[in-house]
């Protein structure tokens, strides 16, 4: 019923919508990912974003995580330095061993006969033994979210205070966006910070 007051296009019907912070309006509009190849440390900080956002995440309980991939925090992915590399390889090697010989543990440990089908008692196992495993283990995540949560996220987690490996994530979402909608995330601009990175930032804030 607005957008028929005085408003030349949907350019400006939107625009006068951002500038004015009626950011309901924007709830009505969702767009869904599959974001791979991130950390469970990135999800962990991704899924406190509840407002407008729905999650269906790969499950440690159902899926065997022997074998599964894991992903360096940017900071030590970036880094030149030899010993670092090793001192993180090291470390998610014996925890992936960990992880291996728990399972083997707990198959001989947790009877059988306890459950009433054998997927229960593989789930048994797999989410006692995913105890070991680290934030840098793989995940899939698909997310649903409305324009006004998935702007909040990304002048959030856009922001130069955000963890590196969201942070990027943000700007992809962003750089996808804007191609998909560019009146509704148009307003964004980037800035690239010392260590190659970016940042965003909307001209609207907080709509």
């Amino acid at each position: 019923m607005s957008y028929g007051r005085g408003r030349r296009d949907i350019a400006d019907f939107i625009n006068n919508l951002l500038r004015f912070k009626d950011g309901s309006v924007f709830e009505h509009i969702n767009y869904g990912f599959v974001f791979t190849g991130v950390s469970r440390s990135l999800t962990h900080e991704l899924v406190r974003h509840r407002a407008g956002f729905a999650y269906s995440q790969r499950s440690q309980r159902y899926v065997d995580e022997s074998g599964s991939r894991f992903v360096a925090p940017p900071v030590l992915a970036d880094a030149a330095d030899d010993e670092v590399q090793a001192v993180f390889e090291a470390a998610i090697e014996s925890a992936a061993k960990g992880y291996d010989e728990l399972v083997k543990a707990l198959e001989s440990a947790i009877p059988r006969e306890r459950f009433k089908l054998a997927t229960d008692h593989r789930k048994a196992i797999r989410q006692a033994a995913r105890a070991v495993l680290p934030n840098a283990t793989e995940t899939k995540i698909f997310v649903t979210a409305n324009v006004r949560a998935w702007r909040h996220f990304i002048e959030m987690r856009g922001s130069a205070f955000a963890d590196v490996e969201i942070r990027r994530l943000a700007i992809m979402v962003l750089e996808a966006l804007e191609v998909e909608a560019p009146l509704l995330f148009g307003d964004f601009t980037t800035e690239t910070l010392p260590d190659g990175s970016k940042t965003a930032t909307p001209k609207y804030s907080k709509v």
